[in-house]
């Protein structure tokens, strides 16, 4: 994207395009987890997308966020987690649902952090993340972030709330 939007350096989006193309995260797991990004980054939160924290068993869970500076993580999922067979590889929502909480405790209990969860009605407008996330006493500076420039922050603060 970002040689193509080279090509045409002062075209109409060009600049929203080098933005994106900036932001972009190869780790998102989905389009969901890549709005949300863009959100918590437009409201001036940094993150850390796909956070690995050691599992029960050995392994390593991958936390949707890890906000920086804070110890807080954010999660979240859609419906489709739940409700789509295909998704559920044979388990009920219930057995999802129970086995998400024992997760979140595990991370909980064994980070210190606390979690935040949300779905995509709440990551559809900034201002609705922002309300989640007060609610959750989470501090939201409200202007986008610095830590990708100057050029990426103009372009966050424009997009709409």
């Amino acid at each position: 994207m970002l040689d193509r939007a080279a090509q045409f350096p002062r075209g109409p989006g060009v600049r929203a395009v080098r933005a994106l193309a900036e932001l972009a995260h190869p780790l998102a797991d989905s389009p969901l987890e890549s709005v949300s990004r863009l959100r918590l980054l437009q409201l001036g939160i940094d993150v850390e997308p796909q956070y690995p924290v050691p599992a029960e068993d050995g392994g390593t869970l991958r936390l949707d966020f890890r906000f920086n500076g804070l110890e807080i993580f954010g999660e979240c999922d859609g419906r489709v987690k739940y409700l789509d067979e295909d998704l559920r590889g044979g388990r009920t929502a219930d057995e999802i649902a129970f086995a998400e909480k024992l997760r979140h405790d595990w991370i909980c209990g064994t980070t210190g952090m606390r979690g935040v969860r949300w779905g995509a009605p709440q990551a559809a407008t900034a201002r609705r993340l922002e309300a989640r996330l007060r609610a959750f006493h989470v501090p939201v500076p409200g202007t986008a972030t610095l830590a990708h420039g100057r050029d990426i922050a103009e372009f966050l603060n424009r997009l709409p709330r």
